[in-house]
């Protein structure tokens, strides 16, 4: 059984103008099926799918249209976003001029009423900017800006342009209008597992904003990018923008204070997204495109990439079911896979490895009921280790249509335009009776209208003739024949006539050939045949690998034969000029580019146009820094990497070899901000599928003197008289200048030297003390310190008394010796000549002291590192009061005698004055008497008694003896007594002298080695009286 579906169409079906009705809904627009039924039970089928039959009202000569910049914005909130279309119009309608007269935008009616933005209640916000109209032979078109300030989260919604104008129905609303989604900014916080003090930022909204984002530390711009990673520990403020929008400002994050949110470990932000990783964490989906357009019935492909954390509360997670939704059943999500809408059309292609993967949704035979938002879910074995990419990628499904303009001033001309809902990437392809005939999104050909014509033909680039008048010639009349071309350069003409053996017969050159009159023997076919049918073609086909040979061909229908040019962008082609081959062998990356090879003859010339895109792995890598030059600990740094590749390279970087882990498959490294243990060597890797090439920098990072120490050599503690080196080390770049300094006991500092190391050798014991080392760059300085402690023998060891002098038997008295020792000295008591020990300790107290105890002492100071004595310390015990009472007797007996002898004197001196007188008296005769001989007295001193007995010696050796001498001058014949104590009494012409002299010489017992000399003294007490001789 045959079926045929024919469809017939009267020539006048479509002659007039016609009006759009009920808002550009055509009614005849739909999908047309077949269905035949038998003479069986169940003989019954229809034809599913059907034919969709997309019906083009031609409006006069143009068309109603509305169309948006784009179909969906995304803005932040308080800024200002601006909406805008272009629509076309009719330029007539039933003979009568189109004018418009209003213009709205809308988001909601009231009833069968369009509210009008302007009178809305937020009206203050809302302004409109439509410019003047322009119009072409056919139709007019116009533009209009809604422009929406202070924006808020309410205003998201979906805003269409509509317009009126003078005719009846000539009303139009652009359906499919642009949606529009407000939203914040927000910073999202992810903590480094293996960092506990390093965090990355990332600038969150809810829609897609086109950026650039900026990042701000306390108020300063530190880069750019939507991730950020930063130093938690430090008392800096991070907030996120929008580039332009600066005042609309993320809320800030820093260390916890009122004024911003608290980012520390442990804090209320960072601890919700820790525990919700699934979310906000490690766990990330990334599609590949947010928006695909699809033609119904065609396969499409949406793909993403997904990532999760190796490990999770100390378990390694594995991935366990993966899923594509676009719908949810309650808190169930429903897969793809078991919705009916999508039987039998749907399949999963999942890699991926421990901590990456890669999922692509294929979906066939697609239906306009296909177009949704396709979200990518995973579940992985953690409790809560789900996740949902959101949001996910619109998909539009489309048909594509026809829209045909006519030609007002070429009746049998018109445009075709290859028209869908969504934006197609293309190319589009034209095809004429099932042959390709072009390319591009617009094809005008001439309307099956004129009866010479039996098939439309290639307007593009082939000449059309016309005829005027048309219809039947009668002979007399003037007839003009047309030629025009749609061709640039701009065609010449030349006119044949074909004879009846098909050849042809040259008439003359020019757009026109004018018969006039015309005769009966001008009846006949006449063309215009320059080139036509153009046409390059590549060897091999297909893409284009760098090093391979190409060969372009050009082909091209003309009589006489065609001479061809090559030229590229509009440029003459230098080395293969006038052939129709255009070899490349080898082909080069510059040989990338649009080709024209333009086939001329006498007749006319002809071109068409052939792109080749070379396809080489990168080169020309290369690896910038910004800033340049050099780079300070704490500032933002990012490496950008640039490589000539086709198609574009993926760009992998290494530090030291070794994949670095936080910024892979990125073409930029930013760190912010960055530290010394950055520094290093980075490596890109650009690479596609044709090839690797990598470029390095080294990233020499720069900062002030830390972790400041100073060690000792040797370690622990210092003897005196030992070598001693002080070192100081410190972590900075440049390398740090070192000075050292000695602390003084007044808090003042003392310069020693500006070395790395300090060495004292032999070191002594006044070098002990604090000494500071100071590292200084030219970008800080840090200082540590050490205490030096040199350990020393005993030395200046001395011994006091208290109380000091001499010391009254039966009293204590206590010895105390001192020592400068390092350790402190320890100390042992010593009598001289005795043995052992008497005493150890600082302090020796002797109470109730005899005579026997008086001598000489000394102690002895002792340490770890030696020992030493001081010098002898003599007691001298003095007696008590009834011991002096028989020594005192004696000196009073002596002094009664001294006394009585001094009594006699004047008694004696008178007795011889008046001897005298008797003797003169008496004359000459009597003798004189001698001179008297003095008298000693000597007492023995009692200072020798304590001495040991060994240093005793005996009295009569001593010199500690007592001697009184008195010496009395007489007369001659004065009789001097005999006394105990020696006088001399000088005569009376002479002065009476007494003398008394005590001589004391104190024995000292010394220790070993001291000066005997020094010790032993003798003191001499004198006393002189003189007597003046009486008148």
């Amino acid at each position: 059984m045959q079926i045929v579906l024919n469809t017939a169409v009267e020539k006048n079906a479509v002659q007039g103008p016609s009006v759009m009705e009920n808002e550009d809904q055509r009614p005849d627009s739909a999908e047309y099926k077949f269905r035949f039924i038998t003479n069986q039970p169940d003989g019954k089928h229809t034809g599913d799918p059907g034919v969709t039959l997309s019906v083009t009202a031609l409006q006069g000569y143009g068309e109603w249209g509305v169309t948006y910049t784009s179909s969906n914005v995304c803005a932040l909130r308080g800024s200002t976003v601006e909406i805008s279309c272009t629509y076309r119009y009719p330029k007539e309608q039933d003979g009568q001029d189109t004018t418009v007269q209003k213009t709205l935008w809308l988001t909601k009616t009231d009833g069968d009423e369009y509210v009008d933005l302007q009178s809305d209640t937020d009206a203050g916000r809302v302004e409109y900017s439509c410019g003047e109209n322009s119009c072409t032979w056919y139709s007019c078109n116009g533009k209009c800006t809604l422009r929406i300030r202070d924006l808020r989260l309410s205003d998201s919604a979906e805003f269409k342009f509509r317009f009126t104008t003078n005719h009846l129905k000539g009303k139009y609303t652009g359906e499919s209008g642009v949606t529009l989604s407000v939203t914040d900014l927000q910073v999202k916080v992810f903590p480094d597992p293996t960092h506990p003090t390093v965090a990355e930022l990332e600038c969150h909204s809810t829609c897609r904003l086109a950026g650039p984002y900026i990042w701000t530390r306390s108020g300063q711009s530190v880069g750019g990018g939507r991730s950020y990673r930063v130093d938690i520990g430090s008392e800096d403020i991070y907030s996120c923008a929008v580039e332009g929008y600066e005042h609309l400002h993320s809320p800030p994050v820093c260390k916890s204070t009122p004024q911003c949110t608290d980012i520390m470990p442990g804090s209320e932000i960072t601890t919700f997204f820790m525990a919700n990783r699934a979310r906000y964490g490690d766990w990330r989906v990334t599609y590949t495109s947010s928006n695909v357009c699809a033609l119904r019935g065609s396969t499409v492909e949406i793909s993403c990439t997904y990532r999760y954390p190796k490990e999770q509360d100390g378990r390694d997670t594995t991935v366990q079911k993966t899923l594509w939704l676009t719908k949810t059943d309650g808190d169930e999500y429903v897969d793809l896979q078991s919705d009916t809408d999508y039987a039998g059309r749907v399949e999963y292609s999942c890699t991926g490895n421990s901590c990456n993967g890669k999922s692509t949704l294929r979906i066939r035979d697609l239906r306009l009921s296909d177009s949704a938002e396709f979200k990518f879910r995973f579940t992985t074995n953690h409790l809560k280790g789900k996740y949902t990419g959101d949001p996910g990628v619109t998909l539009s499904v489309t048909d594509l249509q026809v829209k045909v303009f006519p030609d007002p001033t070429h009746p049998t001309l018109a445009e075709l335009e290859c028209h869908s809902m969504c934006g197609l990437a293309g190319p589009y392809i034209w095809t004429r009776s099932g042959q390709s005939v072009g390319r591009g999104r617009s094809y005008r050909c001439v309307s099956p209208l004129h009866s010479a014509l039996t098939s439309c033909q290639d307007a593009l680039k082939t000449p059309s003739v016309t005829v005027r008048p048309s219809g039947e010639i009668e002979e007399g009349s003037s007839v003009t024949l047309s030629c025009s071309s749609d061709a640039n350069p701009a065609a010449k003409y030349t006119w044949f006539k074909v004879n009846t053996d098909n050849s042809s017969r040259y008439m003359n050159q020019g757009q026109q050939l004018v018969f006039g009159p015309i005769k009966s023997s001008d009846s006949g076919q006449y063309q215009s045949n320059g080139p036509k049918h153009t046409s390059v073609t590549s060897s091999p086909s297909g893409g284009v690998k760098e090093g391979s040979s190409v060969t372009l061909s050009c082909s091209s229908d003309a009589n006489p034969a065609a001479k061809y040019t090559w030229f590229k962008d509009n440029t003459v082609y230098r080395d293969m000029n006038q052939r129709q081959q255009l070899v490349f062998g080898p082909i080069k990356s510059s040989d990338s580019g649009k080709y024209r090879c333009e086939a001329k003859n006498e007749l006319g010339n002809n071109s068409a146009s052939f792109s080749i895109d070379v396809k080489y792995g990168p080169k020309h890598t290369s690896v910038i820094s910004s800033p340049s030059g050099g780079v300070k600990e704490g500032s933002s740094v990012t490496l950008s990497c640039s490589s000539d590749a086709n198609p574009a390279a993926k760009y992998t970087w290494f530090k030291d070899s070794t994949v670095y882990r936080y910024m892979n498959q990125r073409q930029q490294l930013v760190f912010g901000p960055i530290q010394s243990s950055d520094s290093g060597k980075y490596r890109c890797e650009a690479k596609n599928e044709l090839g690797t090439k990598s470029a390095s920098i080294s990233i020499n990072v720069k900062y002030g003197p830390k972790h400041t120490s100073v060690t000792s050599s040797p370690s622990g503690g210092v003897k005196e008289g030992s070598s001693v080196t002080l070192s100081c080390s410190s972590d900075a770049n440049p390398a740090a200048n070192y000075t050292w300094f000695k602390d003084n006991t007044d808090n003042s500092s003392r310069y020693m030297n500006q070395r790395q190391q300090l060495v004292f050798g032999p070191i002594k014991s006044s070098d002990s003390g604090e000494y500071l080392c100071e590292a200084k760059n030219e970008l800080g300085n840090k200082s540590a310190s050490i205490y030096i402690d040199v350990k020393y023998g005993p030395k200046h060891t001395s011994v006091t008394s208290s109380p000091s002098g001499g010391v009254k038997e039966g009293s204590s008295v206590t010895l105390s010796c001192s020592s400068d020792a390092n350790p402190a000295a320890k100390y042992t008591w010593f009598k001289e000549h005795e043995d052992p020990v008497i005493e150890s300790g600082q302090n020796y107290t002797i109470t109730d002291i005899t005579s026997e105890l008086g001598g000489n002492y000394y102690c002895q100071a002792h340490n770890a590192i030696g020992r030493h004595n001081s010098t002898f310390l003599s007691i001298n015990v003095t007696e008590t009061y009834q011991q002096m009472t028989t020594t005192v007797g004696t000196i009073g007996s002596v002094a009664a005698l001294l006394a009585i002898i001094l009594l006699l004197i004047p008694f004696l001196w008178m007795r011889r004055k008046r001897a005298s007188r008797k003797a003169s008296a008496l004359g000459p005769d009597i003798a004189e008497e001698p001179l008297p001989v003095p008298v000693y007295g000597n007492v023995l001193a009692l200072t020798n008694r304590a001495a040991p007995a060994a240093q005793r010696e005996p009295i009569e050796q001593q010199d500690d003896l007592h001697y009184a001498s008195i010496h009395v001058s007489r007369s001659e014949n004065q009789e001097v007594p005999r006394c105990s104590a020696g006088s001399r009494v000088q005569s009376d012409q002479t002065d009476e002298v007494l003398y008394s002299v005590v001589k004391f010489k104190i024995p000292n017992a010394v220790p070993e080695g001291c000066d005997q000399a020094e010790t032993g003294e003798t003191s001499e007490l004198y006393s002189t009286v003189k007597k003046h001789p009486r008148v």
